[in-house]
């Protein structure tokens, strides 16, 4: 296929500096040569209208602001200037109205806490040498007051590599064998650390899940912290994030903030090594034949190694056992889907039950399933072609079934809408044409010139162009991914445009650029390659050939 013409012109604006057009997505700069603005704490002036009538300080965090939701009042979000707000009758009526939720929102937040126990009970501080495990007790070691020395110094040396080293087995045998000293975590936090806690729970957790909105019910992200500051791995893990956010965020102005961003770095290489450290024990004590962990356990140390967000399995806790099984079942088909890999959880539709992923991730949780069931069907028909038995017209009849379900569900998900507080349906059609893209090449093959991946892809493209805020899209690292890759000539204004504005708006590091090197790929090889041999060119096909596997997150 000849490379006459360029497939996208990709327009980069960098403040203080000329446009710079580049002919091809071949072109576009990668995330080291894009000069990407992030401010750690700015904010503009414009609230939400919640705050602006009630006289407040916004955060304007989306989809609806941290102040409203934390007190279980109605935000009414950052568009135009309601009709309401007309400085008579109709705004006296609504800031009354929203008094009235803040005071039952205080009312039932008392009830709450007056009527049930805390949901986390703080256990008192075992003796300072804990007994050898297989004693008397028959009980495994209290791992919420472990804190051993680090098994190797973090000097600068180990800082930069090699931290991540087993742990030597002599710190293993010490603990199983009673030796290691015990102490309460919470007294050895020091001022730095509660700063790099609190950026994680304020700046970094909400940039990860952008579309969580705890409710008044479930006593806001109380639950969170808790969890942090008793999990050791998990806790030093989530001060490590914060302080790469801070360092990240502080590059821009690097001659002014150089020692700032230094003792930053140093905070992230030191936490991140000691979140491996106690990774590793608590691996080594599940491993070893004195200690059998439960399924909560392994979930724990699962958590950990996929780099989530801190949680306690150990404690029970609904609100967090939901959170964390939504989080690992969103990583698991958006993983499969992504490189075409096998599900860790084989059933989703099991663990799916009663998960709410729209609360946590913005996407109903029917689309996921469906994504994981293009999933299983892609597979199915990757068996019976290496077995010689693949039926053409079961394959067809397979995804017919899929593509009605999604057709479905996007007819009674409600219009698109620019609304913060209405992101879950804007996030669940962008993920449901995405998908239909999906089936679309299980079924047809990778061509962008098919009628129905046409559609598809028009269809994702319109979602994302409805994002009130552009850097959203770097929150919808899979849709861009698998839309950019089977995009056509024809799409190339509106995705030049998308790609343009989210560049200029983005406040964090992420797969996001990485996204756009599998796109670039894709269309150059779909350039340069010939479809003689009847395959298509696909955002797996980009990544193989980058040598790479990323989760599209």
């Amino acid at each position: 296929m000849a490379a006459s013409t360029p497939i996208v012109q990709i327009k980069a604006r960098h403040r203080g500096s000329p446009t710079n057009t580049f002919n091809s997505l071949t072109d576009l700069p990668l995330r080291s040569t894009v000069t990407v603005s992030m401010p750690p704490y700015e904010r503009s002036t414009h609230g939400c209208w919640s705050c602006r009538v009630r006289k407040k300080k916004c955060d304007e965090h989306f989809p609806a602001c941290s102040n409203c939701t934390s007190r279980g009042i109605t935000c009414h979000g950052y568009g135009p200037k309601p009709q309401w707000m007309d400085g008579g009758q109709r705004e006296r009526e609504v800031v009354r109205a929203l008094r009235d939720e803040v005071k039952e929102s205080l009312k039932q937040r008392k009830a709450l806490w007056s009527a049930a126990k805390p949901p986390f009970s703080i256990p008192t501080p075992p003796s300072t040498t804990s007994p050898p495990y297989g004693s008397s007790t028959n009980a495994p070691p209290d791992l919420n007051y472990i804190y051993p020395q680090p098994a190797v110094e973090l000097s600068p040396t180990s800082q930069n590599s090699g931290y991540r080293d087993s742990v030597p087995p002599d710190l293993v045998t010490s603990f199983l064998s009673g030796e290691c000293t015990i102490t309460d975590p919470r007294a050895r936090r020091t001022d730095h650390e509660s700063t790099l806690l609190m950026n994680y729970l304020d700046q970094v957790f909400p940039l990860q899940f952008r579309f969580y909105v705890p409710s008044v019910i479930e006593l806001g992200r109380g639950w969170l912290l808790a969890l942090l500051t008793r999990t050791k791995p998990l806790y030093h893990a989530a001060l490590a994030m914060s302080a790469f956010y801070i360092k990240s965020a502080l590059a821009k102005n690097e001659k002014d903030r150089s020692r700032c961003i230094q003792g930053h770095e140093e905070a992230m290489k030191t936490h991140h090594a000691i979140a491996f450290q106690h990774l590793q024990l608590q691996i080594a004590f599940l491993n070893s034949n004195q200690l059998e962990g439960t399924i909560k356990d392994r979930l724990e140390i699962l958590a950990c190694i996929i780099q989530l967000i801190s949680f306690e399995v150990l404690v029970v806790n609904e609100i967090a056992a939901d959170f964390l099984i939504g989080t690992i079942l969103w990583y698991d088909i958006i993983a499969t889907a992504s490189t075409r890999s096998t599900a860790f959880l084989q059933n989703n539709v099991n663990y799916a039950d009663n998960i709410e992923l729209e609360k946590i991730m913005g996407c109903e949780t029917w689309v996921m399933i469906l994504i994981a069931q293009i999933s299983a069907l892609e597979n199915w028909k990757r068996d019976m072609q290496k077995a010689g038995r693949l039926s053409v017209v079961e394959l067809s009849s397979r995804g017919s079934e899929i593509a009605k379900l999604l057709n479905n569900g996007r007819s009674k998900t409600p219009a698109i809408s620019k609304c913060p507080a209405q992101y879950s349906p804007l996030i669940t059609q962008t993920f449901a044409s995405s998908a239909l893209t999906y089936l679309h090449v299980v079924v047809s093959g990778a061509y962008p010139e098919l009628t129905e991946i046409k559609a598809s892809v028009s269809m994702t493209l319109t979602a994302l162009s409805n994002l009130p805020v552009p850097s959203l899209l770097q929150n919808l690292v899979w849709p861009f991914c698998v839309t950019g890759c089977m995009a056509s000539r024809d799409h190339e204004p509106l995705l030049n445009d998308l790609v343009v504005a989210a560049s200029e708006d983005a406040k964090c590091p992420g797969n996001y650029w990485k996204a756009l090197e599998i796109i670039r790929e894709c269309w150059r090889l779909r350039e340069e390659l010939t479809t003689d041999d009847g395959k298509g060119v696909d955002w797996v096909t980009s990544m193989e050939r980058l040598g790479i596997q990323v989760l599209l997150v």
